[in-house]
């Protein structure tokens, strides 16, 4: 055949199998295709063809048509009904897992979909819905593998033909599995409409079963053979842990991570840590190093520690083992115990501090060395260190320290600490935790004993030191003298560092008080202050002494304080009022005679009374006080600070005084003396009525010799324009009488009434008030308005009367 004529043929073909037509001479019949009909096809039949057909396939044409006739007309009209089914397959991505694996599991669910029936005007969207999958379920079978699945079914919702979706599965792969292909069976359950277009149908379920495959290849695997540690608790020290490659493989590049789960026990000081091992061939031992730390809050338990190791395989793939568990258990932490730690010391001597040491185990000790520290710095170690030696498990050892107890240190208990510092089975220097010990620490010994200290001592204030010692000297004493110093300059005696008392004769075993002042500083604080006594004195045979001495402290009480609280007033510019609060005794001691005096801090200011009796006022206890207070007219309104202090008597009967206490209270502004308003205040027109007004006294005090005086404007006028008050207690009223009267061209409305005071204040001051202004209401009076035209009509009708009746009778008569 021509290359021209086979060129047209696979052009008309390619176009028939696209459903694309393909416009051909009318003298070519395709299904009768041979030579001789083909003899027609020219160059340019071949030309229009190529084109047609390129035309066709960029325009999507899928008509068919034949010898230049369109059918498709006639076919718009026929109905089209389209079959088909969703077409399934499933593999797996990656298919290879290896033993001790825990992963995921991923099968891919494939829908091809399958077009059974069609037509040339099926619609696209029916095409899918007879192809597409619904509400697709998957199950993964595990079946006789020696895989575990431990998920159950997977829901993949609908899937369309031409698209895929993923299924995710848990398995578990035995550390022990045999590197083999396992077959499982994969269910895929779905939904589909077999047939659509014009009659549509139910949908129809499905199950597919089809099988993936799992290959488990032959892998690395490793075991713990043994674990060699020698830890205590509180200690660290080196854990040695064998792993075995019990696998088949040789691999490299190997590194073991270790993890403790436990926060009392550390790997290396922290959680996890890492050891290089490098090549580790099948069947090989590696012997993993790491230091565990067991913190004191650990016990002698099993502590988990995991290890994990990551390598790569023959194939250079990098993977990693199955956790890997053991136990690191702690033995018992290393203790040690003091027995009979015990004195005497003595308060100004050196003593020694003796006691036993013993190993409690579970270890022995070696090169042991005992160390002591006080925790008072009048009780100082002279040496510092004891050396035991070696104590094995359950040994003990004496030991002593010397001891200086200075000459100012209290008697009375004293604890030490005590360290074992030593080298355990490792040769590592180990510290045992602090043994305390308490130590007794006796009074001096002297020739006089110490009986009582009494004193009545006060920061800021005198007081009296009373001191009472015992004669001790098994002799009776002559020209005793005592003596007491201060060496702290805040406190003194006797007006200076020291005092000194006679006390003469002193027999043997009896007791002599003596008496100094003492004073402490206003700065300084309610702490202990030592003072040192000294007695001396004459002996049976003429012989004079002075004895050692004789260390003692006292804590005086701190600074008489006072509270001023909840102060008010009732002040007010130009009057007197009161200045009330609360005072506080603070303490620390009870006060007696006590007094609060008001200081004058301004010049507007003039307190009538300055002082307040409070009388004796228990520490802690309060009292209410009150002052008058008159302020003057000049000043202004506005917050004061008034000043108080109390004075008192202490426990010795001096007179003391507090510091200056802050009082603030309000001056209000200036206040009328009086309220006036009108009680009865009605005038008709043209007469006249009494107005009474109701006076109120609105001072704080009482107000004498009150007189009244009254003024009236027209159209008003008042007949009685005074009155007179005696006096008027504070908010007292009183009410006075005015006649007032209205003319009578008064109109019907409110006309004003003033009234002002003229008045003596309690301290004998005549002052006048301001004026004051009421409204007096006139009225119409009692004939309205035309009652003065018709008392004018009334008269002119009795004059005429009389005459027009006169008049009348006279005419009759004729």
């Amino acid at each position: 055949m021509e290359p021209i004529k086979l060129l047209f043929v696979l052009l008309v073909l390619l176009g028939n199998t696209v459903g694309i037509v393909v416009t051909v001479p009318p003298a070519v019949v395709l299904a009768e295709v041979d030579d001789e009909r083909l003899d027609t096809v020219t160059p340019a039949d071949l030309t229009n063809a190529s084109a047609e057909l390129l035309t066709a396939l960029s325009n999507g044409r899928t008509d068919q048509t034949r010898n230049g006739t369109d059918d498709g007309a006639a076919a718009d009209d026929e109905p089209t009904v389209v079959e088909g089914e969703p077409k399934i397959s499933v593999f797996a991505p990656n298919r290879t897992v290896a033993p001790g694996d825990q992963r995921e599991f991923v099968v891919q669910v494939v829908n091809s979909g399958d077009l059974e029936e069609t037509g040339p005007n099926a619609d696209p969207a029916d095409e899918d819905r007879v192809t597409t999958a619904r509400n697709v379920q998957v199950t993964l079978d595990d079946d006789s593998s020696p895989v575990e699945v431990r998920s159950g079914t997977v829901g993949l919702g609908d899937l369309p033909s031409g698209q895929s979706a993923e299924a995710g599965f848990a398995i578990v792969v035995p550390a022990d599995a045999d590197a083999d292909s396992y077959d499982l069976p994969v269910e895929i359950e779905y939904e589909y409409v077999p047939e659509s277009g014009d009659e549509a149908v139910d949908r129809e379920s499905e199950t597919v079963t089809e099988d993936v495959e799992l290959v488990v290849t032959e892998n690395a695997r490793f075991e713990v053979e043994s674990v060699d540690a020698d830890v205590q608790v509180g200690e660290t020290d080196d854990v040695e842990v064998d792993i075995e490659n019990v696998g088949e493989e040789d691999l490299t590049d190997a590194t073991v991570r270790l993890t403790s789960r436990n926060r009392n026990l550390r790997v290396d000081g922290s959680n996890s840590t890492d050891r290089y091992v490098g090549d580790w061939d099948a069947g090989e031992d590696e012997e993993i190093e790491f230091q565990a730390t067991a913190t004191n809050e650990s016990v002698p338990q099993d502590y988990a520690v995991e290890a994990v190791v990551s390598y790569t395989d023959e194939d250079g793939t990098q993977r990693q083992s199955r956790t890997l568990a053991f136990a690191v258990t702690p033995d018992d932490e290393q203790t040690f115990e003091l027995d009979d730690v015990e004195g005497p010391l003595r308060v100004g001597e050196d003593a020694t501090v003796t006691g036993e040491l013993e190993n409690d185990g579970p270890e022995p000790a070696t090169d042991a060395v005992l160390r002591i520290r006080s925790g008072d710095a009048d009780v100082v170690p002279l040496r510092e260190e004891f050396v035991l030696g070696d104590l094995d498990d359950g040994d003990d050892e004496g030991f002593e320290f010397p001891v200086r107890v200075r000459e100012d240190a209290e008697p009375g208990a004293r604890q030490f600490e005590f360290v074992v510092q030593y080298r355990d089975e490792n040769g590592d220097v180990r510290a045992s935790e602090s043994l305390p010990a308490v130590v007794e620490v006796d009074a001096e010994e002297t020739d006089f004993e110490l009986v009582t200290v009494t004193q009545t001592l006060q920061v800021g204030a005198d007081g009296t030191l009373a001191l009472t010692l015992g004669n001790d000297r098994d002799e009776d004493l002559t020209d005793a003298r005592v003596s007491i110093q201060s060496p702290n300059a805040a406190l003194t005696v006797g007006g200076g560092e020291n005092a000194s008392r006679f006390v003469g004769e002193w027999p043997d075993g009896e007791n002599r008080t003596v008496r100094v002042p003492a004073e402490l500083d206003a700065d300084a604080t309610a702490d202990s202050y030592p003072l040192v006594a000294t007695v001396g004195y004459t002996e049976e045979d003429d012989d004079t002494n002075r004895s050692d001495p004789i260390r003692f402290g006292v804590t005086p009480a701190g600074e008489q304080r006072f509270r001023v609280e909840n102060v008010t007033g009732t002040l007010s510019v130009g009057e007197e009022g009161l200045v009330t609060g609360q005072l506080t005794n603070a303490g620390p001691r009870n006060v007696t005679d006590a007094v609060l005096v008001l200081a004058n801090g301004s010049r507007n200011v003039d307190p009538r009374e300055n002082e307040f009796a409070v009388g004796r006022l228990a520490s802690g206890a309060s009292t209410r006080f009150a002052f008058p207070v008159d302020i003057r007219e000049t000043a202004e309104a506005g917050p004061r600070q008034l000043t108080v202090r109390v004075e008192w008597r202490d426990a010795d009967g001096d007179r003391r005084e507090s510091d200056s206490l802050p009082a603030n209270v309000r001056v209000g502004p200036e206040t009328d003396a009086f309220a006036v308003r009108a009680a009865s205040a009605t005038v008709a027109a043209g007469s006249t009525e009494t107005v009474t007004l109701v006076v109120r006294n609105t001072r704080n005090e009482t107000l004498r010799n009150i007189n009244a005086k009254l003024f009236a404007t027209e159209p008003l006028t008042a007949e009685d324009d005074g009155a007179f008050v005696d006096s008027l207690e504070p908010n007292e009223t009183v009410r006075l009488r005015f006649d007032v009267s209205a003319s009578g061209g008064a109109n019907a409305k409110r006309f004003p009434l003033k009234v002002d005071f003229q008045y003596d204040e309690p301290d004998g001051e005549t002052k006048l008030s301001d004026t004051y202004q009421v409204g007096v209401r006139v009225t119409e009076s009692e004939g309205g308005p035309f009652s003065g035209m018709l008392s004018v009509s009334a008269a002119l009708v009795g004059v005429f009367l009389p005459v027009v009746g006169g008049y009348l009778w006279h005419r009759r008569q004729q």
